[in-house]
């Protein structure tokens, strides 16, 4: 049943080394020898981000042993992502998101399957041999607190009641050889898990997989539905087979037995130890959470492969959670809410907190529904944007263009306040971060044409698309070369 799974799903990628054969196959990745892991192999990464460029593979980085790698851009632009989904890449973004939505609806769990031995364990430090200091560990930028060893790792925890295994993705700085410090925001289920062997005065045992299958951290990175359900499961779908794990030597937690680097330790109550952790540049785009007090995790295991390479994210460029599957998952829940003709949904990439909706409307109070169903469902919104079926909304221009001639702002804009934010929301007052009111605004931005008199609008002076199709098809070659740009 596994193989034929594997067979009807397009995902061709095995474990990490195996995902990044590929992209290099496909001239998108690029081997980087001799960065300094402070400040400059960020700063590389971010560069590189910005714009678009290929994944990147950091070898003998001054200071490491000349085998121990960092790979970063893993999953990002589209393209790559598409590659990690398991979906067409030769395509517009919509047509990933709807690709994907398809995908979505086939959804069946695949438990993941221990196994006796995996590559991770070809080299086994314990307790007094643990180093943590040998495996790099970058200062990404230049305001960052310290030292990150895990950054698109995945924290794995298990639930003393069920005995569920959550896959979580936190960052780990490197305070010492064997101590490390772990950030997780309120609410998170890795947080909530070692809440409960900390009320009952035990330090909660915790594994950190630091280089893995991408679809891991995709994963480990998403809000699964329901506590309890297992993104070791999820990863096994959309791979086609299950995931192979091994235990912990110390533990007994799964670690993904194709990984590169995992740590096992324990977490005791942070009233009785802490650290000083971060700041760190997150998703946000900000350095939101500000440095303070952090749980930390005592190592008493390290396991790795040959040559291991660490798994590197880098925020805002380097998201678990991208904008194809984010719109993808943000559609379906309009649709099962009963709103009719959605056209398109897009949640930009480096645009945080902007939701765009494209609605074709059938009664007057359409496009407004729609656009507050939203707001009310998102994390760490601002703008939720609604336009009309007309407007891309993967393209930010026309979207600006329809909120700067369809929106009337008195009319047009709902603010909603005492909605879903977090301890990351850079907009948040130190009045509220003190009394930790992790909540926001947001406003609901109606940039469709008033439906009563829709058909009076002034008309739009574009081309009709039947035309511009043909054109496009005579004059071919012209076009050809600015394609994708």
């Amino acid at each position: 049943m596994a193989k034929q799974a594997a067979r009807q799903n397009s995902v061709v990628y095995g474990d990490l080394r195996d995902y990044l054969r590929i992209v290099e196959e496909r001239g998108d990745l690029r081997r980087i020898e001799g960065a300094d892991p402070k400040i400059e192999l960020g700063t590389i990464a971010e560069l590189m981000a910005e714009r678009g460029g290929p994944a990147l593979l950091f070898e003998k980085i001054q200071g490491y042993q000349p085998g121990y790698r960092v790979a970063v851009n893993v999953t990002v632009p589209p393209r790559r992502t598409a590659l990690m989904l398991g979906i067409n890449s030769e395509q517009p973004l919509m047509g990933m998101v709807s690709e994907w939505r398809l995908r979505l609806k086939t959804f069946s769990p695949v438990p993941p399957v221990a196994v006796k031995r995996g590559a991770v364990q070809q080299n086994v430090m314990l307790k007094e041999k643990v180093d943590l200091t040998q495996f790099p560990a970058p200062v990404w930028r230049d305001k960052d607190g310290g030292q990150y060893l895990g950054t698109g790792c995945c924290v794995i925890t298990r639930d003393p009641d069920s005995g569920w295994c959550n896959v979580g993705s936190y960052r780990v700085q490197l305070h010492e050889p064997k101590l490390v410090g772990c950030y997780m925001s309120p609410g998170r289920h890795g947080l909530m898990i070692m809440e409960k062997y900390w009320k009952k005065g035990e330090n909660a045992p915790v594994a950190v997989s630091l280089g893995h299958d991408p679809s891991l951290l995709f994963w480990a990175g998403s809000s699964m539905p329901r506590f309890g359900e297992s993104e070791y499961a999820a990863a096994g779908w959309l791979k086609g087979v299950p995931v192979s794990v091994v235990p912990g030597p110390v533990t007994g937690i799964p670690i993904p037995a194709d990984g590169e680097l995992a740590i096992e330790g324990e977490v005791p109550p942070p009233w009785k130890e802490s650290r000083e952790e971060g700041t760190y540049g997150e998703w946000t785009g900000y350095y939101g959470h500000p440095r303070a007090p952090e749980p930390v995790i005592h190592v008493k295991s390290v396991l790795f492969r040959d040559d291991p390479i660490n798994y590197g994210a880098l925020p805002p460029y380097s998201l678990s959670k991208p904008s194809i599957t984010s719109s993808a998952e943000t559609w379906d829940a309009i649709e099962q809410a009963g709103f009719p003709d959605i056209r398109g949904v897009w949640i930009p990439t480096h645009s945080k907190g902007i939701v765009i909706v494209a609605v074709a409307q059938r009664y007057p109070s359409h496009a407004r529904q729609v656009g507050n169903f939203v707001a009310s469902t998102i994390y760490m919104g601002r703008f939720v944007i609604v336009v009309d079926e007309d407007v891309d909304v993967t393209n930010l221009d026309e979207v600006m263009w329809a909120v700067g001639t369809r929106c009337d702002p008195v009319t047009g804009i709902t603010m909603m306040d005492g909605m879903r934010s977090s301890a990351l929301d850079p907009r948040l007052s130190p009045e509220k971060r003190e009394t930790r009111d992790f909540t926001n605004s947001i406003a609901v931005i109606d940039a469709c044409r008033p439906y009563t008199w829709r058909e009076s609008f002034p008309v739009v002076n574009r081309v009709e698309q039947d035309i511009r199709e043909a054109v496009e098809k005579k004059w071919g070659e012209l076009f050809e070369s600015f394609k994708g740009k």
